[in-house]
C-alpha cells in the first residue's frame, strides 16, 4: 500500500524535499512517477505462524545471542594481543 494509495514522486523512496536523489533533479511531489519509482511505504503482511509479539521476542533472543557471541570475540581478540 502507498502512502495515501498514489503513486507520486512524494511516495517514493528515492524522494527527498521536493528532489529525487536518484536522478538528481527537482521534482513535483504530486507529479507523475518515473520507471525506477519505489515505493516508500509498503504495507507488510507477516506469513508467520506466531503473533507479532512473539517474533519479537524471538528477535530480541537472537539480537542477545549475537550481542553475547560479539563480546566473546571482542574478548578473545583483546586476551590474544
Amino acid at each position: 500500500m502507498y502512502l495515501n494509495d498514489k503513486k507520486c514522486h512524494e511516495n517514493c523512496a528515492h524522494y527527498q524535499n521536493g528532489f529525487c536523489r536518484l536522478n538528481r533533479i527537482k521534482v513535483d511531489p504530486k507529479g507523475p512517477i518515473c520507471p525506477r519509482f519505489t515505493p516508500k511505504y509498503k504495507e507488510i503482511v507477516s506469513k508467520s505462524k506466531y503473533t507479532q509479539s512473539i517474533e519479537l521476542k524471538i528477535l530480541e533472543e537472537k539480537l542477545n545471542d549475537i550481542q553475547r557471541r560479539i563480546r566473546y570475540l571482542k574478548g578473545k581478540i583483546n586476551d590474544s594481543k
